[in-house]
């Protein structure tokens, strides 16, 4: 019998057999032929029927035939399919051994499969392409740093200008004292080469411009790069302003995504380009440490709120800024906030694992993150930090589901240029595979030690290993995670009061955090405020700490009347002439309850908790 292409012989009664012989034909590119042995078993008749029942055949053009997992592994790996499987089952005993027992055991039990076949994927036969989800994942990432960088702009001269609370220029002179020539590496900035007012501008301004540029389609992997490291150049002089896990969340989106589809310097459409596999795994990898990585720390941190499912009693009033609806849902029943915990645990710890899954659990995985980040982003003023997790949580969304939520919306795509995929890149293939193998090195091995940590058991680096895991370090783009390990029970709030007389006493208005006048929960994101956001830090540790000498460093400027600082707060209540003291109190804040809402309006109530920084004049500073 002469054949042009190998034969691979199946149970042409079995569904179950139907569906993934077309299932390794779709992701081989055709490269097999294949028959039902009830049509071609007369053709082969030294193939007992019994060996038929049992498996399938196999059969290559010199007529070497192979049965069972070898048949089904040999057929996977013909044409465009992926060759590791087969060469583990050849290389193995062992992994040969459990192979064919899996094999067996499924090919007894045909029709339980193919029930659960059915039940997790469906009826689909082709592999799922993510275009659709790839190009929104670039676009939500170019938004997120148009947030970021507007953001920050606005509030620039407040926090980073040579009359902010944490200039630059001295934060970059600082550094360089204390590290020398290797600041350069260990704090990798575009700020060594200037950091004058003018230039922070121009910084801010050109992320804001490169930002919409990769939104719109253009310069999509140049401007990632070139947005990742103007961001980066901010976090590593920026202390303590840019030291939330989203920043470098950020970081390590962008850095990845700049290599998930091909790179063009011309204006892309929408959803025409198939993303890289490798690279879409590896921001998989990323979602699930965020996910998975919360939950962990939460329980190894031993915070009885999180034992006992009672963190969310004091999580919606207690968090940095509340939303309107952190209020109502500080109402909720006890019994109905234990629940809330609970399924948060489920989705953090469990359902990460089912983003790796076939097609409906990793909807179902998807489906719940995204109510989470939902909730989360309802409740609370994160900045971007819900936008960006969405967008890697579309990832997981594959075009065929998308098509089908599309065609609802009566909204039509172009076809997807198969040719225009990853593998259409001018990158020689020998040089994407080694960048994408260094990359993929690094991460693991990055996130194969913050692992550790996060388990709480840290280990000590070989010297050899230290320094390259230092070196990556400075470059923030694989980053350890882990929200809310330790729930807050109280909320203590800092307020900064001026006297002229140290008699009578003035308190500076913040735009957002809870005070006496601002007796509201605003709705701010995607704009973080970062000084709002870092006094309710402050609050968590002693005047005195180290992290808190910013704090420090803004009475010094309120004392000599600092007119961008001033425009980070609400009102100045010494608008002529700056005061002669500041000092900070400290109040607790509560929710009020339905019935006090109801007679008093107010959404806060609050008790005195005594001097936090006594009174300062500017003449301390000066001796």
């Amino acid at each position: 019998m002469n054949r042009k292409r190998p034969l691979l012989i199946y149970d042409g009664t079995c569904g179950f057999c139907k569906r993934w012989v077309r299932r390794f034909l779709a992701r081989t590119g055709n490269a097999f032929d294949y028959k039902p042995y009830q049509d071609v078993k007369d053709e082969f008749p030294d193939i007992p029927e019994t060996d038929f029942e049992r498996g399938a055949q196999l059969i290559e053009l010199d007529n070497t035939r192979h049965s069972g997992a070898r048949a089904m592994l040999g057929a996977l790996a013909l044409g465009s399919g992926p060759k590791w499987p087969l060469k583990i089952y050849q290389l193995h005993p062992i992994a040969k051994k459990v192979i064919d027992l899996v094999y067996q055991f499924i090919a007894s039990n045909r029709s339980t499969f193919s029930l659960l076949d059915r039940w997790i994927y469906g009826t689909r036969i082709a592999p799922p392409s993510f275009a659709i989800s790839s190009d929104l994942l670039i676009r939500t990432t170019a938004a997120c740093f148009f947030i970021a960088f507007a953001s920050l702009w606005v509030q620039l001269d407040g926090l980073y200008g040579p009359e902010g609370i944490a200039p630059i220029s001295n934060l970059v002179e600082i550094v360089w004292e204390r590290l020398g020539k290797s600041a350069i590496v260990q704090a990798p900035s575009i700020f060594w080469l200037q950091s004058s007012q003018p230039f922070l501008h121009a910084v801010c301004a050109l992320g804001v411009f490169a930002s919409l540029a990769t939104l719109v389609g253009y310069i999509r992997a140049p401007g990632l790069l070139l947005l990742w490291f103007l961001y980066l150049s901010f976090l590593s002089v920026g202390s303590p302003f840019l030291n939330f896990q989203w920043d470098s969340l950020l970081l390590e989106t962008a850095f990845l995504a700049a290599f998930l589809l091909p790179w063009s310097l011309k204006r892309v459409p929408f959803a025409s380009r198939l993303p890289n596999r490798w690279i879409r795994w590896l921001l998989i990898y990323l979602l699930f440490r965020l996910m998975f990585a919360s939950g962990v720390v939460k329980l190894t941190s031993n915070d009885s709120t999180w034992s006992s499912l009672t963190a969310l009693e004091y999580h919606f009033f207690t968090q940095p800024l509340p939303t309107p609806l952190a209020w109502w849902a500080h109402q909720s029943p006890e019994f109905l906030l234990t629940v809330a915990t609970a399924l948060m645990f489920l989705i953090e710890l469990i359902l990460p694992f089912l983003f790796f899954a076939p097609h409906r659990l990793r909807l179902l995985a998807t489906g719940a993150t995204l109510s989470l980040q939902l909730g989360i982003m309802a409740t609370g003023n994160y900045g971007f930090f819900n936008l960006l997790s969405i967008g890697l949580c579309l990832l997981l969304i594959d075009d065929e589901t998308w098509q089908k939520i599309l065609s609802r919306c009566r909204i039509q795509l172009k076809e997807i240029d198969p040719k225009c995929s990853s593998k259409s890149s001018r990158i020689s293939r020998v040089g994407k595979i080694g960048g994408l193998t260094l990359i993929s090195a690094c991460i693991l091995f990055m996130t194969g030690v913050q692992w550790f940590g996060t388990f709480r058991t840290p280990i000590e680096l070989p010297k050899f290993l230290s320094a390259p895991y230092q070196a990556l370090s400075s470059l923030r783009t694989v980053n350890s995670y882990g929200l809310f390990a330790v729930m807050t029970t109280e909320r203590r709030e800092l307020e900064i009061q001026g006297s002229q007389d140290g008699i009578e006493w003035k308190t500076y208005d913040f735009n957002w955090k809870p005070s006496e006048t601002q007796n509201s929960l605003p709705w701010v994101a995607p704009h973080m405020p970062r000084l709002d956001w870092q006094m309710w830090f402050a609050a968590l540790s002693a005047p005195q700490s180290p992290r808190n000498q910013w704090l420090i460093r803004t009475c010094q400027q309120l004392l000599t009347d600092s007119l961008p600082v001033g425009k980070l707060l609400a009102r100045n209540p010494f608008p002529d002439n700056p005061p002669k003291y500041i000092r900070i109190i400290a109040y607790q804040y509560d929710f009020t309850s339905l019935k006090e809402r109801h007679s008093s309006g107010s959404i806060w109530k609050r008790s005195y908790d005594g001097i936090y920084i006594p009174p300062i004049t500017k003449e301390m500073f000066s001796r």
